[in-house]
C-alpha cells in the first residue's frame, strides 16, 4: 500500500470524525462510506478491452479503498457506472469512449453553433416580432444544437469518476498523451465547456491530488465552522 493511500485513509477518518452530521456538500448521499473494492482481474480486463491503462493512483484506490462512494459532491461513481437521473447506470458506448484519443490540451468552450441560423434582431420591426421568431427557431433547433455542442465537447479518452449534480461531472483521462492521468471537469450542462481540474497550487491535478484537495478543503471548512 502506498503512502498516498495511507494519507487518503488518514484524512478520510479525520473528515468522518468532524463531519458526523454530514454538513459538507453532498456528503449525506454517501455518508463517507464505500462500496466493496473491485478485483484486479476486472480492471485488467477493462484495460485489455479498451486499449488503455488506468492511472495507477485511481487503480490503487479502487483496489485498496473502495469502488465508488465518498468523494467530492455526491461522491465517486462505481467503476463502469455514472449518473442517470437520480440513479446509476452502466456507461453507454456512445457517451463514454476510453479507447479513443483525448483531444483537449486546454480549457475549451465553443458555443458558436447556438448562433448559426438564429434570427437577428435588427432584421425585425420590433422586439415582439424578433422574440416570437427566436422562440420558434429555438423550439425547432435547440435540441439538435445541444447534441452538436455535446459532441464537440465529448471527453473521449476519459472516464466519468464523480457526480456534482445536474449532470456536472469530473472525468479522469485514461488515453495516452499529455493529459493522461489528469482530472477534467465537464460543465457542458451550463454551456461552460470542459477544463482541467485545478488545486490552489497546481493547474493540473492527478486523481490522488484532486481527491486529497477535496479532503483537505472539507476538513478546513469544518474546522473553521466550529473553531
Amino acid at each position: 500500500m502506498s503512502d498516498t493511500i495511507d494519507l487518503i485513509k488518514e484524512k478520510l477518518n479525520e473528515l468522518r470524525g468532524i463531519d458526523s452530521g454530514f454538513e459538507i456538500f453532498g456528503s449525506s448521499s454517501h455518508e463517507y462510506q464505500f462500496n466493496q473494492v473491485i478485483s484486479e482481474k476486472d480492471l485488467i480486463e477493462f484495460e485489455q478491452n479498451n486499449n488503455c491503462i488506468l492511472p495507477g493512483e485511481y487503480k490503487e484506490f479502487l483496489l485498496e479503498i473502495g469502488n465508488g462512494g465518498a468523494g467530492p459532491s455526491y461522491g465517486l461513481f462505481p467503476f463502469g457506472y455514472m449518473d442517470d437521473g437520480y440513479e446509476l447506470s452502466k456507461w453507454s458506448n456512445d457517451f463514454v469512449a476510453p479507447e479513443k484519443p483525448f483531444k483537449f490540451h486546454d480549457a475549451f468552450n465553443d458555443t458558436s453553433m447556438f448562433l448559426i441560423g438564429a434570427p437577428i434582431e435588427s432584421d425585425f420591426n420590433n422586439s415582439n416580432e424578433f422574440e416570437a421568431a427566436y422562440d420558434e427557431w429555438a423550439d425547432n433547433n435547440y435540441e439538435r444544437l445541444q447534441i452538436e455542442y455535446w459532441d464537440l465537447h465529448a471527453l473521449d479518452g476519459a472516464i466519468p469518476i464523480c457526480h456534482h449534480g445536474c449532470a456536472y461531472r469530473s472525468w479522469l483521462v485514461v488515453a495516452a498523451g499529455k493529459e493522461y492521468g489528469y482530472v477534467w471537469n465537464d460543465d457542458t450542462p451550463s454551456q461552460a465547456g470542459v477544463f482541467p481540474a485545478q488545486t490552489e497550487s497546481k493547474n493540473r491535478c492527478t486523481f490522488a491530488e484532486w481527491y486529497l484537495d477535496w479532503l483537505v478543503k472539507s476538513i478546513n471548512e469544518m474546522r473553521a465552522k466550529y473553531a
